[in-house]
């Protein structure tokens, strides 16, 4: 009996082993830090998203989103040579990032005259679901809205691969698991992004 017992205590103090990482409580860490001259002025600002509240762990569950990540609310920070200009309390739309660290892509995607950055919410094995910002010259970070689901298919984590095109319009790319490659261009019409084209990149017709 007390050798079952002990057998017993021995099987308990081990199980805590094999349990789920819950991570670190990770508040403050930088995800992404970019630097552009968003006001003009010849001078560059930080831009950093970092993790207002939340975790860093590995997620080790066999699913196309496992890793180590990030995961929790994210805010955008804007600094010009050390001074804050604007803490945004608006999270961002997006659950978690992977590590490493990245750096952000910069454009004005609806030809406003501010600059835009995008990032990525995980949307299956090989698609990204596209968030589009604009940041004004104060610092204040906004989404842009956009009418339908913005997809990209990425190697990268973090940011898509987003091409503006200079008229307030923009391309993305992602695969089609019966289509292929699809390619779809993305216009503004003063209040929001809507899709303008649809085709099958090598092809001649679009896609309905």
């Amino acid at each position: 009996m007390k050798i079952f017992i002990a057998v017993l205590l021995l099987l308990c103090l081990a199980i805590p082993a094999y349990a789920e990482d819950e991570g670190v409580d990770a508040r403050g860490d930088i995800v992404s830090s970019s630097h552009y001259d968003i006001d003009g002025d010849g001078e560059l600002e930080r831009v950093d998203i970092y993790l207002a509240s939340g975790r860093r762990y590995v997620d080790d569950t066999d699913w196309c989103g496992k890793g180590e990540k990030w995961e929790g609310e994210f805010h955008v920070r804007i600094t010009d040579n050390k001074k804050l200009l604007r803490d945004n309390p608006e999270p961002l739309h997006v659950e978690f990032f992977w590590l490493p660290a990245f750096e952000l892509r910069f454009a004005d995607y609806n030809s406003d005259g501010n600059v835009d950055f995008n990032v990525t919410g995980y949307s299956g094995c090989n698609l990204r679901e596209v968030y589009l910002y604009t940041i004004y010259p104060g610092g204040r970070v906004e989404r842009l809205d956009v009418d339908g689901d913005i997809l990209a298919s990425t190697s990268e984590s973090s940011t898509g691969i987003v091409n503006a095109l200079g008229d307030g319009c923009l391309t993305t790319q992602h695969t089609d698991d019966e289509q292929g490659v699809v390619q779809e261009t993305w216009c503004w019409n003063s209040s929001m992004f809507f899709l303008k084209d649809t085709i099958l990149v090598g092809g001649e017709e679009g896609v309905e």
